[in-house]
């Protein structure tokens, strides 16, 4: 495992866990449905936190050649393409997302702007759909000569003018893509920045956006039309929550999970539905979920990953 930044580690560590460990296992909480509504704001501004990381790291790309293009695309597929193949099929065998037409518009990228999503594996499709444009889009930000708040606001006029546009049309168009398209792009454009370092490492950036973040949601303010507004300053205070708690004594347990959120994120329904069939304790409880469930799905990922890394690097080794 190589060293990475521990600040995005820890958030994509947050991110996954709030999905994996709590908005999935939420039915279990016995909450009322006004009540698991208003916990939707989390799982929108991790999801966006993950999208804007996933654009901020392909930021370094240049894209100044034919050669690098296709670096990018080889480099992307191998990371995370075959995984994504076992997950969905994986998924389509155990009956959680049914019909050969939506397994195939789901690894084509295509399942958000032609055909019902899946479930969970919705966002993997959707950022494949972007990691094929990403050399287009890193070049057209590159190139266009404003400031940066004018490229992002471009950013979301455009995305405003998409979402329009197949509302015009039958297809079953995902409105993810209205809060995905903007934090992925916004994180193409500000990966060359300072700015973000400096904002996350600010104290009153996240004192300020955990006040209006809880502002929000007291005045039950969260969107306008599909754009959720809180899920801006949801994706700053996370961002700057894992800036501080980087500092904390927690980087081995961290650089681990974070190792693993990938695997977890794609494997762990699948590893739910098996678990809960094959529930040796009869009736689920907290502690089969927390205590068994969970642990289980984070071992079972870091091997998954572990394993798959072992026999890349293998095949890279022999070419070499």
């Amino acid at each position: 495992m190589k060293e990475r930044d521990l600040q995005f580690d820890i958030v994509r560590v947050i991110a996954t866990l709030w999905i994996v460990a709590g908005w999935h296992v939420i039915d279990f909480w016995n909450l009322t449905p006004e009540q698991k509504q208003d916990l939707d704001f989390i799982t929108v501004s991790s999801l966006a936190t993950f999208m804007f990381m996933s654009g901020y790291f392909l930021s370094k790309y240049t894209f100044t050649s034919r050669d690098e293009i296709k670096r990018f695309y080889r480099k992307r597929l191998i990371r995370f393409y075959p995984l994504f193949v076992l997950a969905a099929v994986a998924m389509f065998l155990l009956g959680a997302n049914p019909g050969k037409l939506q397994l195939v518009l789901t690894l084509t990228g295509l399942s958000t702007y032609l055909g019902k999503q899946p479930w969970t594996l919705w966002f993997i499709s959707m950022l494949f759909s972007f990691y094929m444009l990403t050399p287009l889009l890193s070049c057209m930000f590159r190139r266009i000569e404003i400031n940066v708040p004018l490229k992002i606001l471009l950013v979301f006029v455009a995305t405003a003018l998409i979402v329009w546009l197949f509302s015009l049309t039958p297809l079953d168009f995902d409105r993810k893509f209205a809060y995905a398209f903007p934090a992925y792009c916004s994180g193409l454009i500000l990966g060359t920045e300072t700015i973000v370092k400096k904002i996350t490492s600010n104290f009153y950036v996240l004192l300020f956006s955990g006040i209006v973040l809880a502002l929000l949601q007291v005045y039950d303010i969260h969107d306008i039309q599909y754009y959720h507004i809180d899920t801006f300053f949801g994706v700053i205070v996370l961002l700057c929550m894992s800036y501080w708690m980087s500092f904390l004594p927690i980087r081995r347990v961290i650089t681990v999970l974070s190792y693993s959120s990938m695997c977890l994120y794609l494997f762990h329904n699948s590893l739910y539905i098996v678990m809960l069939d094959y529930n040796p304790f009869g009736r689920v409880t907290p502690y089969f979920i927390y205590l068994f469930m969970i642990p289980i799905s984070i071992v079972t990922s870091y091997i998954i990953q572990l394993s798959y890394d072992f026999v890349v690097n293998s095949i890279e080794n022999k070419k070499h």
